[in-house]
């Protein structure tokens, strides 16, 4: 494998990382999808034009999902029944628990909570979870 000639650049490991919002305690996860923004494409076809023209439009950002196996704390249980926007992040972490890049989001909200699917045929760990909309977001690289 060939090296990387800028100095000081390695892909970052996906194997660590926690949720903090405003005001609530922090809560590990075992995956997390979402950490995205899109812009809408516009196409205006000006008079006698053979071809649009493209043009940006807004932001959309990706719901945030978490997944984690269900505890007991049900902290965020409670921020989904209240449902009150607040700021949080999803922060990555290194090999020695040290932050590496943030996520912020702002004015998040859970908008969809998922319990466990329960088989008592299978050998499963009981997974939940919670789906946040957010305002934005932004990435922090440390």
């Amino acid at each position: 494998m060939g090296n990387d000639s800028r100095a000081g650049v390695a892909a970052l490991g996906a194997h660590m990382f926690h949720l903090e919002v405003d005001g609530l305690s922090c809560a590990s996860f075992t995956r997390c999808d979402g950490l995205g923004v899109r812009r809408e494409v516009l196409a205006y076809c000006e008079g006698g034009a053979v071809a649009p023209r493209i043009f940006r439009g807004r932001e959309l950002a990706s719901s945030i999902v978490l997944e984690r196996g269900v505890f007991r704390d049900t902290t965020l249980w409670s921020w989904y029944l209240r449902g009150d926007p607040r700021d949080g992040a999803v922060v990555l972490l290194g090999r020695n628990g040290e932050e590496v890049a943030r996520w912020r989001f702002l004015r998040g909200w859970p908008s969809a909570w998922t319990g466990p699917s329960l088989d008592a045929n299978e050998a499963a760990i009981a997974l939940e979870s919670l789906e946040i909309a957010h305002e934005g977001i932004e990435w922090v690289a440390r």
